[in-house]
């Protein structure tokens, strides 16, 4: 976003975990604001609709923007949640994503068989993360067509 630019707005945006500071603000960028995830119930208040990034039931190339914070490092199948976004987002459209980085870590950790939340906490620092991003992410990124 531009400090101050008023006449900035979105057709449609894709918020993915609504953060309530950010919901706001995204919301008076844009026409169409559409807030979901796997627990839209935990956003009630912020009207989130049910949305499993894997499988997005949004037509191609409809978003304008997607917003997504600390949420693919808890996906098992990140690659296809960014190929979903990928798929839903226009060819100029944004995707703003931020994952947990490793910066020490030149390939992303990742161990299937680390399945507990003890295990996850042990190897991930967190109990819901499946991974450890490292310098490979933007790799992951680019696999989907994103540059």
């Amino acid at each position: 976003f531009i400090k101050n630019n008023k006449k900035i707005k979105y057709d449609n945006f894709l918020h993915f975990a609504p953060e309530k500071q950010l919901y706001r603000i995204f919301k008076e960028k844009s026409k169409n604001y559409i807030a979901g995830d796997l627990n839209p119930e935990k956003y009630s208040n912020l009207n989130a609709i049910y949305m499993d990034a894997t499988d997005l039931p949004f037509k191609n190339n409809f978003f304008d923007c997607i917003y997504s914070s600390h949420v693919l490092e808890h996906i098992i199948d990140d690659r296809k949640a960014i190929s979903e976004m990928y798929r839903v987002l226009k060819d100029k459209g944004i995707l703003i994503t931020l994952v947990p980085q490793r910066f020490h870590l030149i390939k992303s950790e990742e161990d299937y068989s680390i399945n507990t939340p003890e295990g996850r906490k042990e190897k991930y620092g967190q109990w819901d993360h499946v991974r450890n991003y490292g310098l490979d992410f933007s790799e992951r990124l680019k696999e989907t067509g994103f540059m």
